[in-house]
């Protein structure tokens, strides 16, 4: 959200009018990263302004900073009685520099300063520290040597919960045993990306750039015990990109139409968004291991 003045603009450098915030508000998001390769677009001037939108309509946001005092505090959300530390980095910003007077603007992925911000989520006693990550190769179907090591070493120092982003396309995603250094051993998730929510990218499958999932992570405590992860579901999702009597219709629709949805869509868009799902599904899940809830799938 850097501003009318400088101009509304897509790819490769992005400039979006203020009224998506509203929209966001109002599709129920209360939280966003704001950390990824596109955060410097506007300059400096841009994330700062980004940050003062979400401010006014109500968005709290992570991965992004107007000082250093706001870089090293650690978001902190409870609900039910179950409290998430959010932390957030990006491997780059396209090559754009961060000022150097200015390094809190973007997080940057930096091990060390990493795993310093999870000692420090850690000493607030969060049931649950959940990092996202902007990272990986555009297009590919899995995730590189160095994403799985840097997921590695974060589940080591402390993470519960990776949320990955920026190939454009599913990556997989996985549940992890992990022993900490008392020696009890607890649950970790990890998805490498959840592909493509809303997007104009369109190819064909292996892998579709269409394509992506709604992540529902549900969490259960007991008491004073520390709270788990009870259910892991995904509802694929699909993106719909055409020109409908000169307008462009661009929307994300779930897996499982519903009989209007149907009726708006073109036979050929049915098929591809079946054939989205199947991929989808194929890629995320072994043979049989899949049950079904209403529209989302648990992980086993």
């Amino acid at each position: 959200f850097g501003g009318a003045e400088l101009g509304y603009s897509g790819y490769p450098r992005f400039n979006t009018p203020d009224s998506l915030g509203n929209t966001l508000k109002e599709a129920g998001f209360d939280i966003l990263i704001t950390s990824n390769n596109h955060s410097m677009d506007t300059n400096s001037k841009g994330v700062i302004r980004t940050l003062d939108v979400l401010d006014k309509i109500g968005i709290e946001h992570i991965g992004t900073y107007r000082s250093q005092y706001e870089r090293e505090q650690v978001k902190i959300k409870e609900e039910n009685h179950i409290s998430f530390a959010f932390l957030s980095y990006t491997y780059g910003t396209n090559g754009i520099p961060i000022p150097k007077e200015q390094p809190y603007l973007v997080n940057l992925i930096d091990l060390e300063k990493m795993k310093e911000d999870i000692k420090k989520a850690d000493l607030l006693s969060p049931d649950f520290i959940v990092i996202s990550l902007h990272f990986g190769e555009e297009y590919q179907k899995y995730p590189n040597d160095n994403q799985k090591e840097l997921v590695d070493l974060l589940f080591q120092a402390g993470a519960d919960i990776i949320l990955g982003g920026h190939p454009h396309v599913i990556q997989p995603m996985e549940v992890r045993k992990i022993i900490r250094s008392d020696g009890t051993e607890e649950t970790g998730f990890v998805i490498y990306s959840l592909g493509n929510f809303i997007s104009s990218q369109r190819t064909p499958l292996n892998p579709p750039r269409d394509a992506g999932v709604i992540l529902n992570l549900d969490f259960e405590k007991v008491e004073n015990q520390k709270a788990k992860i009870k259910t892991i579901s995904i509802m694929p999702t699909w993106v719909q990109f055409r020109n409908n009597n000169g307008k462009r219709v661009i929307r994300a629709i779930g897996s499982n139409l519903s009989e209007k949805t149907q009726e708006e869509l073109a036979q050929y868009e049915i098929q591809r968004l079946n054939t989205t799902r199947e991929y989808t599904l194929s890629h995320l899940f072994e043979e049989g291991d899949m049950k079904k809830e209403d529209e989302f799938y648990i992980y086993p």
